[in-house]
């Protein structure tokens, strides 16, 4: 290989490597996301539980950390 080659072949392997960095960041930022829901989720379960403590059992509270494990589980 001439020196054009390897300079073009040092182009073309940089902006594929850019590219695939590109989709990896944008992967990242979708699981931090996903990550900072289930932290809100984990919150408000706390939440919803310490008030269950607080107060004693009620059905509303109850139906709603059933829907919370729910989202956590799947």
């Amino acid at each position: 290989m001439n020196e054009k080659e390897v300079i073009n072949r040092k182009i073309f392997l940089k902006r594929q490597a850019s590219d695939l960095l590109r989709q990896e960041i944008a992967q990242l930022n979708f699981e931090i996301e996903d990550l900072r829901d289930r932290l809100s989720i984990l919150r408000l379960k706390g939440r919803f539980e310490d008030k269950l403590k607080e107060h004693g059992f009620d059905s509303v509270l109850s139906r709603k950390i059933d829907c919370i494990h729910y989202l956590l589980e799947n």
